[in-house]
């Protein structure tokens, strides 16, 4: 499942998904940064920034992988929240 949508996310919060990995690569970053946040492309993304495509779409769906967890985690957080408050 897609979460990450080209153009729709804040820097910021692209910056916290890299932390989570082990990504160093300077031009990965700027290519994911390119299609995240400014809403390039994926092909132009990977040709501003010299990555290979094939690697580049490894790597977004890692990231997808991850904010699909920290969804779940999100809905187990809320769901545990609301059930708190009920018992109160």
């Amino acid at each position: 499942m897609k979460y990450l949508l080209a153009g729709m996310e804040s820097a910021e919060r692209v910056a916290l998904i890299i932390s989570l990995t082990k990504m160093s690569s300077e031009s990965m970053i700027k290519a994911i940064n390119d299609h995240l946040v400014r809403g390039y492309n994926e092909k132009m993304a990977c040709m501003a920034n010299s990555v290979i495509q094939q690697n580049f779409n490894k790597t977004l769906a890692s990231l997808n992988e991850i904010v699909g967890i920290i969804e779940k985690i999100k809905v187990i957080d809320y769901n545990h929240l609301t059930d708190v408050k009920k018992d109160k």
